[in-house]
């Protein structure tokens, strides 16, 4: 069995990769655990982030875990503790999705223009931002089956 221990902070919502081979949870004071369930360890990796986290998803074909949170974007490889990239902003990242193809993460942010920014998950690096003039809250976009964003 494995056990993840207390923290006695609210958690976020947990992860679980589309393999379902890996399991991530965060609480909202930056303790994170992740369970490689390929493996046998009983005990998680475990990890801490200066940032309160909000919402977890994964990508480029389940090597790489995002973390969204408190003014930060966290890029984490799956199999690499040390690699990682961190992206900050002047506001929460209320959501994020990931394209079909896994290899593109949609974030928006609490404040400024209504866009969706974009990074390439493969590269880690930021793509020009998608206006989306109209639309009074971003965060209720959604990914459509053949990649098209639906509101």
């Amino acid at each position: 069995m494995r056990t993840v221990g207390t923290t006695n902070e609210p958690t976020i919502r947990p992860y679980i990769d589309a393999n379902t081979q890996r399991v991530i949870f965060a609480d909202v004071e930056g303790n994170v655990a992740l369970f490689d369930l390929t493996r046998d360890a009983a005990k998680p990796q475990r990890f801490r982030v200066d940032f309160s986290p909000r919402v977890i998803r994964s990508g480029w074909l389940e090597s790489t875990w995002l973390l969204g949170g408190d003014k930060a974007l966290l890029f984490q490889s799956f199999d690499d503790p040390n690699d990682r990239k961190l992206f900050r902003f002047r506001a929460q990242v209320v959501d994020m999705w990931v394209t079909g193809d896994s290899k593109t993460a949609l974030v928006t942010i609490d404040e400024g223009p209504l866009q969706l920014i974009p990074y390439d998950i493969r590269t880690r690096e930021q793509l020009k931002p998608i206006r989306v003039l109209g639309v009074a809250m971003t965060n209720m976009i959604r990914m459509g089956s053949n990649n098209s964003i639906c509101y």
